[in-house]
């Protein structure tokens, strides 16, 4: 077995900033007219997907085995999207499902 502690903690980082940086707009939104914040929190989202799915794939270059998790990992999101609606829904499974497999396929 592979020691995941530093993975561990950098995954949790990275959801704090995610957290963060999707609660910011929405808390400087309910005070304001809803201008430039709302396209900016709009945009976020959609934005947020498409760095997760390059961010995914770079590594990915080359390599038969992950590529199947990868498209596993994009078809839930799509699903869930479709099933759901949003973007926060859709990520969390997709990013769950892709991180499963790829413990998974590494056990």
């Amino acid at each position: 077995m592979r020691d995941f502690s530093g993975a561990l903690a950098i995954v949790a980082l990275c959801g704090i900033g995610t957290y963060l940086l999707r609660l910011t707009p929405m808390l400087y939104r309910s005070g304001s007219d809803g201008g430039a914040a709302s396209r900016f929190s709009g945009a976020v989202g959609p934005a947020a997907i498409a760095a997760l799915f390059v961010a995914m794939l770079l590594p990915l270059l080359g390599t038969v085995g992950k590529t199947s998790i990868t498209t596993v990992a994009l078809l839930t999101t799509i699903i869930a999207q479709r099933m759901f609606g949003g973007v926060a829904m859709p990520t969390m499974l997709g990013t769950v499902a892709y991180g499963l497999l790829l413990v998974l396929r590494m056990s």
